[in-house]
């Protein structure tokens, strides 16, 4: 093949992609004669951590190359992208290891060339001192204590509102164009999808390169057909002004690869920007998306482990960062719901080799703080399996099929990290593991005769959460709790009466109340002292207006003002009390490696202790509310 025609390759690849699509033809065409291509097969190291600045700028041609930072995922590039820039930048050498994950041909950039046009051409300048070309290009380059809210704003990034570099406004179609036409306008504007919108502006479908590939290059659909065949739809929607957090939770929940930006948020408004998986990886390097996509796929038990140490890695460069303690929390419920149903998975898949398969809807119900979205440390678990009636001459077979997956799952949390609960209060207990029949039977005993150990239970129970399963299940068990609870009259007053346990805790003289004996003597227990009274708070009020689908301690109290406006203030204050104490818990659980459980008071500073002490206010006032409430003075049990 002539060498003419090989430049000539080169060329039409580059030219699709930024910076490249911003160079002129003569100087790109200079650069594609220069290119040097290499193959690399699958596991090859192509430069690794420290290692001496290059002389090339790399492009992947075909396959995949992953980005790490000691032994952790920051980046996955595939067709069209580049690494190797921040060294070429710097001069520094490389803090990036690539390695290739797939058998991948690579195009290798003479960098003193490429600096020639770096210097000369504004557009590529700003494209890399935007820092749009690899997640090596922006990794820990900023202080650990800035704050993603801000860093993360949309406004930061053009490429975030759906634009190539050099666009201003969102590229769109309409749904008659066709495949052909379509593609040619994401091939002009180098973009890799494209919203189709209806009449208004607002979005109806999106269509991504992966769709042209895998529907239209395989023979599927031809060319000339509308792009309504092949576009994806309903589209996923946010409002503009998201941070990249928020999308990136969105995205993780709706396993979507898209979100498309729209002035209101919702569909039926105008479309002014799109935002990608592979922004969001830009955006960030060390992202949980990745470490949730790793989970999702593993093959074998045997990594989970060291995943779910990433998991804690993260949660800490979160808390340096200050992210809001709500966003932390959501993104460790999202890591924590995918560990639980990938052990499922391979806990189905080895009991059905002991046990036949009984063929009935079961939900694995995440209970206490798990099932509240709030456990963020690995302390211990509690669980609970609940299952379709079974037949009356199956219902030990049953039993013995879902204990046994109890078993296994509880088996892998133990693995990676989490603690067995100390009461026992796990799936793979023959008293957690039972029938839609025989949970509203005992959730019926608890309601109808509150002794203090139904009240203790209720806590915990009346939390649940389905991770994995039916969700069919999980709201008739609701619905019975609801309208037991109606019927029962009494019971929200006991629970009620179970909240007072532990009032403010300060002794007269304005200290805190610690510990007089044992292990922890002279510590501050922060769970049983100030969030346990706060959450149980939430729990009774949320129940009392039938809300039990309210899970996390803080969006109890957010829904609690807006039902009640006139105690709003109170509830708001104490929704962010309780999400500084869950901080203020992580954080030391992090550094004392332990549950975070026991502060010792000498070692918060001022400022913290005079937080600590003005989360116990609304503690007072809420307990005041209930025992107006519900008539506590005149309650007797």
């Amino acid at each position: 093949m002539p060498a003419n025609t090989i430049v000539h390759r080169v060329f039409e690849f580059l030219r699709k992609y930024p910076p490249f699509s911003l160079m002129k033809e003569d100087r790109l065409l200079e650069i594609a004669a220069k290119i040097k291509i290499k193959y690399v097969d699958r596991g090859q190291v192509i430069f690794d951590e420290n290692d001496a600045p290059g002389d090339f700028l790399y492009l992947v041609r075909e396959g995949s190359v992953s980005l790490s930072h000691n032994g952790e995922t920051v980046d996955i590039c595939d067709e069209g992208d580049l690494f190797g820039v921040r060294s070429m930048l710097s001069g520094k050498p490389y803090l990036l290891r690539a390695l290739s994950t797939a058998e991948s041909l690579l195009y290798l950039i003479p960098i003193p060339g490429f600096k020639v046009i770096l210097e000369q051409n504004s557009q590529v300048g700003m494209y890399f001192a935007a820092g749009l070309a690899s997640g090596q290009a922006i990794l820990r380059d900023e202080p650990s204590n800035s704050s993603i809210a801000d860093k993360y704003q949309l406004k930061a990034s053009p490429a975030i509102m759906g634009a190539a570099p050099g666009h201003k406004t969102l590229i769109t179609c309409k749904k008659n164009e066709t495949i052909s036409d379509v593609a040619k306008v994401m091939r002009h504007h180098n973009i890799g999808s494209m919203v189709i919108t209806g009449d208004r502006g607002a979005p109806i479908g999106i269509i991504t390169d992966t769709d042209l590939r895998k529907k239209v290059a395989t023979g599927e659909y031809p060319v000339n057909v509308p792009v309504e065949a092949i576009m994806n739809s309903p589209v996923i929607t946010m409002k503009k002004g998201a941070t990249l957090i928020e999308m990136m939770i969105t995205m993780m929940t709706g396993h979507i690869h898209h979100l498309c930006i729209t002035e209101d948020g919702t569909d039926q408004s105008k479309a002014v920007g799109i935002y990608s998986e592979r922004d969001m990886l830009l955006a960030q390097g060390n992202h949980p998306a990745i470490l949730v996509k790793e989970i999702s796929k593993a093959g074998t038990l045997q990594p989970l482990p060291a995943l779910r140490d990433k998991a804690e890695k993260l949660l800490q460069q979160y808390l340096q960062q200050g992210v809001s303690i709500s966003i932390v929390a959501k993104v460790m419920t999202i890591i924590n719901d995918v560990l639980i149903r990938k052990a499922i998975s391979f806990g189905l898949d080895a009991v059905s080799k002991e046990f036949n398969d009984p063929g009935l809807k079961f939900c694995w119900l995440s209970l206490g703080s798990e099932g509240r979205e709030e456990q963020l440390l690995r302390t211990d678990v509690d669980n609970a399996i609940l299952y379709e009636n079974p037949p009356g001459d199956k219902r030990a077979e049953v039993k013995e099929y879902f204990l046994s997956l109890g078993r296994y799952v509880n088996d892998v949390l133990m693995q990676c990290g989490f603690a067995k609960c100390p009461a026992d209060i796990m799936a793979s207990n023959p008293a957690y593991c039972l029938s839609l029949q025989e949970w509203e039977q005992k959730f019926y005993r608890w309601i109808n005769a509150p002794d203090p150990q139904a009240l203790m239970n209720g806590t915990i129970f009346f939390d649940f959460r389905a991770v994995y399963g039916d969700p069919g299940l999980e709201k008739s068990l609701q619905e019975y709790l609801v309208s037991s609870m109606a019927q029962a009259g009494t019971f929200i007053n006991h629970l009620a009466k179970n909240a007072l346990q532990n009032p403010p805790p300060l002794t007269f003289f304005k200290n805190f109340v610690v510990e007089k004996g044992g292990e922890h003597k002279d510590e501050f227990d922060v769970k049983k002292r100030a969030m346990m009274p706060l959450a149980d708070a939430a729990r009774v009020l949320i129940l009392h207006h039938g809300h039990p689908t309210v899970h996390h301690t803080a969006e109890r109290f957010k829904e609690l003002a807006a039902l009640e406006p006139k105690q709003a203030d109170l509830f708001n204050e104490a929704g962010m009390a309780y999400e500084w104490l869950m901080g203020l818990r992580t954080r030391f659980g992090l550094a004392q490696q332990d549950s975070g459980r026991f502060l010792p008071i000498e070692s918060l500073n001022k400022l913290e202790k005079q937080m600590l002490r003005n989360s116990f206010v609304p503690i007072k006032e809420l307990q005041k509310l209930l025992e107006v409430r519900f008539q506590l003075d005149y309650f007797r049990t």
